[in-house]
C-alpha cells in the first residue's frame, strides 16, 4: 500500500507512470521538468487521498485512463478522475464478494486481502 512506502519511493513510481503516460498520449510538449514537477504532485497526492490503494493500482488506473480517455490533457484533474474510476472498480468487486457472496475468481478487479507475514 502506498501509505507504507516512502515518498521517494512514490515519486520515482509516479515519474515512471507519468513518463509511460505522456509517451502513451503522445504529449510531445511536456518536457522534462513538467514531468519532474507533475510527478512531486502526483507523489503528493497519492500519500494524502489514495494511500490505501497500492502503485500497481495506480499504474493500472492510469493505463485504463489513456485506452479509455476522450481527454489528451495530464494534470491533477485528469488523474484524479483515472484513479477514482478504477477505485470504485476495486470497491464495487469487494462489495460483489464480501456482501453479495460472489465467487471472488469470477468478479473482475477483485483483489483479495494480502495476508501478513508473522
Amino acid at each position: 500500500m502506498i501509505k507504507n512506502m516512502t515518498i521517494e519511493d512514490i515519486r520515482n513510481d509516479s515519474l515512471k507512470i507519468l513518463t509511460r503516460t505522456v509517451l502513451e498520449l503522445r504529449l510531445r510538449s511536456m518536457t522534462e521538468d513538467d514531468l519532474v514537477s507533475l510527478s512531486l504532485i502526483l507523489a503528493e497526492d497519492l500519500q494524502e487521498d489514495f494511500k490505501n490503494l497500492d502503485m500497481i493500482d495506480i499504474s493500472k488506473a492510469f493505463r485504463r485512463g489513456v485506452r479509455k480517455t476522450d481527454e489528451f490533457l495530464l494534470g491533477p484533474k485528469v488523474w484524479y478522475k483515472w484513479i477514482k474510476q478504477y477505485r470504485d472498480l476495486l470497491w464495487d468487486a469487494q462489495y460483489q464478494v464480501r456482501t453479495q457472496g460472489a465467487d471472488p475468481k469470477k468478479v473482475p478487479y477483485y483483489k483479495p486481502k494480502q495476508k501478513l507475514i508473522q
